[in-house]
């Protein structure tokens, strides 16, 4: 049985056009074999509602439109075929012929009172044959003409005669006529004195033909297996010497050892089957001699998958359009043997429909399921009910009523519960495995793709032969799709690489721009990486973090002068050099570390510092960096002037404003943190080495406002007690700061359209 189902979401109409035939009845073969099998065909046209068989006018059995009945189901089988195109075709097998079972068969078309009938009778074996003159020797004249007679027993079908002198067969001087199923043969023959005690003798034979054997059983006129069985014949034949058998046959296949290992449809029709010796008499022409018989091979098959379609439109998909309140017209057909029934079954609809064509108003979305299914019958007396193996498997989408899933592809949200039914159609039903234990349904939430493969059984058990078990195989993508999340955004190798890279997961890709001050410099849709190229640049004075070019000090204290810049290509440290003008202002005199001056190039290339441990009266004056890279050089002129003392006030080194020191008694350790990356050493001063209202501080800034841009925050340390510490040296170990990696390019950020998240980075 085969079942294919339409989900109804097109049109048609197919006609079946009829012809008409004559009425006739006839045999396989002229006598029935004794135990064997006779096939009659009756041929008829197919306007006929019923056929009827009969024997000796005693009722056999019928056949109408869609069935066939018999009164003695083990002595008759009664069936219908369909081919050729144009008749019917109605067939009565006598099973085991019997003595009795001679006589008069006929069919009988009631409707048109047309007769057609045929004598059957049995086939009778030869039993003797009888040589005249019958003296033992027989006497003769050289060189005269003697007349020989052989007459054989009754028998049928008519016996033939052969005439042998010693081993060689006589083919001259013959003659034979048959009578009452008794055949008589002459010899005219004139002996030669070279004959002298040479034996002469007749044979009569009616078989010579091969004898089969199909499964241990006679073989019949016509047999009816199963495509896919094996077909092996077993056939002998009476000859001297021995005659080999072989046949022909539609359909491939070799034409010896009478072998198919699996008989397919194209088998089907008629097979001969030959015996063959090849006759070599002493002084005489060779004979080749051949005996052969015909047999009729049915070839049964269940149903194929149908091809249907709405009006000339071929359906090639399980899903069908239609327009509500129309009526539209389903046409299937499928290739079976013997001829499939066909059924009709829709969603919410109770009554089946029968037929290869359903008409059907349009009222909603429904499911229609077609039901192919034949019974075959089989010469070893076996049966099955069109069984057929499972079809490859189909999926569908919400379980088995949802919409078919198309490519075996389906696409899913991250996170969602869904559940896809694997179908696949079959007789017996298919059973499941490798999917979700036995059941049709699978349940699951994907987080990430995957795949899943469903495996369809059944097994195929015909009455009398051994079980064949079959599968077949089908997987299902899984792909899943989640909205837009940034991964990285970064420059990749800091050093020398052009390239700035963001990262976004997401499926589908997504809408990708990168953006710098809020100008767009990249964007890409559908996708999940963006690469931007950054161009060269010639080193210049950083304008997000603009550097100080005037420092105000005083002396035995640090100070510092930093220079923020943008380059591209980043210099190299050796890129970086700092001078100062001499006494003169003619001269700049290159700087190096030394104990009071200290050069730092930060990690990033864009930032540049020159620290003085301890400023004294010569450090005053101007101050000149210079940088380069690939591209270009800049050079920039720093101030460190002397603070002038206030009363009212504490000194301002660098900007920023010093308090006095506390008791003479304690040890005060001051502890700076600055918003922004420094580096902190720590003074530790004995009170008592620092003059009355002297304030110790450094500063970078000579602005009133640098106090705005670093916010300090002070610790005081457990105060401890004067004569616990060890004599601390009169010089004042002071406490210097120096700015690390500070970031001073412009602040770029990303988007990423749809569900987004923010991300920003500053590049370095």
């Amino acid at each position: 049985m085969m079942l294919k189902r339409f989900f109804l979401i097109v049109f048609t109409v197919i006609k079946i056009y009829c012809t008409t035939g004559a009425l006739l009845l006839t045999s396989d073969k002229q006598y029935a074999q004794l135990q064997g099998d006779i096939t009659l065909t009756c041929n008829t046209s197919d306007n006929a509602r019923f056929i009827e068989f009969k024997w000796n006018d005693n009722y056999v059995g019928r056949c109408g439109i869609f069935a066939c009945e018999t009164t003695h189901a083990r002595k008759f089988i009664v069936n219908k075929n369909t081919e050729p195109v144009g008749y019917n075709i109605f067939t009565v097998t006598v099973k085991g012929f019997e003595v009795s079972d001679e006589g008069f068969y006929t069919c009988d078309n009631t409707d048109l009172s047309q007769v057609s009938g045929i004598q059957i009778t049995y086939a009778v074996n030869i039993t003797s044959v009888t040589l005249t003159p019958n003296t033992d020797p027989i006497s003769v004249i050289e060189n005269v003409p003697r007349l020989f007679r052989c007459v054989t027993s009754t028998c049928r079908p008519a016996a033939s005669v052969t005439w042998y002198l010693g081993t060689t067969q006589l083919i001259s001087g013959i003659e034979s006529s048959t009578s009452n199923d008794v055949t008589t043969s002459t010899l005219n023959y004139t002996s030669q004195k070279k004959h002298q005690d040479m034996r002469i003798h007749c044979r009569g034979s009616n078989g010579g033909k091969p004898v089969c054997r199909l499964d241990g059983s006679a073989l019949s006129s016509t047999v009816a297996v199963r495509e896919g069985w094996e077909f092996r014949l077993n056939c002998t034949s009476d000859g001297n010497p021995s005659p080999s058998v072989s046949w022909t046959h539609p359909g491939d296949g070799q034409a010896s050892p009478l072998f198919i290992s699996g008989i397919q449809r194209t088998h089907k029709g008629l097979f001969r089957i030959q015996a063959r010796n090849f006759l070599v008499p002493s002084n005489q022409k060779a004979v080749n001699l051949t005996k052969d018989i015909n047999v009729t091979v049915d070839v049964q098959y269940p149903p194929d998958p149908p091809s249907c379609r709405v009006g000339s439109t071929a359906i090639l998909s399980d899903i069908v359009s239609a327009i509500r309140g129309n009526t539209i017209t389903i046409n299937c057909s499928c290739d079976s043997n013997p001829p499939s029934r066909y059924s009709w079954s829709v969603t919410r609809v109770s009554t089946p429909t029968f037929g290869q064509s359903l008409d059907l108003l349009i009222r909603n979305t429904t499911t229609i399921t077609l039901t192919m299914e034949n019974s075959m019958q089989f010469t070893n007396g076996s049966t099955e009910q069109g069984r057929h193996p499972p079809s490859s498997p189909t999926f569908y989408n919400g379980g088995t009523t949802g919409p078919r899933i198309t490519g075996n592809s389906l696409s899913v949200i991250r996170g969602k519960s869904v559940t896809v039914a694997c179908v696949s159609i079959g007789k017996p039903a298919a059973s499941y495995s490798s999917w979700n234990g036995a059941s049709q349904l699978w349940t699951f939430t994907a987080n990430s793709d995957t795949s899943r493969t469903c495996v369809a059984s059944n097994t195929l058990n015909p009455t009398g032969y051994n079980d064949e078990s079959k599968s077949v195989s089908g997987t299902l993508n899984i792909k899943v799709m989640y909205g837009a999340s940034i991964t990285d955004f970064a420059i990749t190798n800091l050093e020398g690489n052009d390239d700035l890279v963001l990262v976004e997961d997401s499926n589908p890709g997504s809408y990708i721009e990168i953006l710098k001050d809020g100008r767009s410099l990249k964007h890409k849709s559908n996708a999940q990486n963006l690469t931007l190229v950054i161009g060269e640049s010639s080193p210049r004075a950083s304008t997000d973090s603009p550097s100080v070019y005037h420092v105000t000090s005083v002396t035995d204290v640090p100070a510092s002068l930093t220079f923020n810049l943008v380059a591209y290509p980043r210099p190299d440290t050796s890129d970086f050099k700092w001078e100062k003008q001499d006494m003169t202002g003619n001269v700049w005199e290159v700087l190096h570390n030394t104990q009071n001056v200290e050069i730092v190039v930060s990690v990033d290339k864009l930032q540049t510092s020159l620290f003085l441990t301890s400023v004294q009266e010569v450090d005053f004056g101007y101050y000149r960096v210079n940088v380069s890279n690939e591209v270009g050089r800049t050079s920039e002129v720093f101030h460190l002037q002397l603070q002038e003392s206030s009363p009212s006030a504490g000194a301002v080194i660098g900007g920023a404003v010093g308090g006095s020191v506390g008791a003479l008694a304690s040890i005060v350790v001051i502890v700076v943190f600055l918003r922004r990356k420094y580096r902190v050493n720590c003074i530790i001063v004995r009170k008592s080495d620092v003059p009355s209202g002297k304030s110790v501080s450094s500063a970078e800034n000579a602005e009133p406002n640098a106090a705005q841009t670093y916010e300090d925050i002070s610790m005081t340390t457990a105060t401890l007690g004067y004569d616990n510490m060890e004599p601390i040296d009169s010089t004042i170990r002071r406490c210097t700061r120096r700015r690390m990696s500070q970031v001073h390019s412009p602040m770029l950020t990303s988007k990423v359209s749809g569900k987004s998240t923010p991300f920003r980075t500053t590049l370095l």
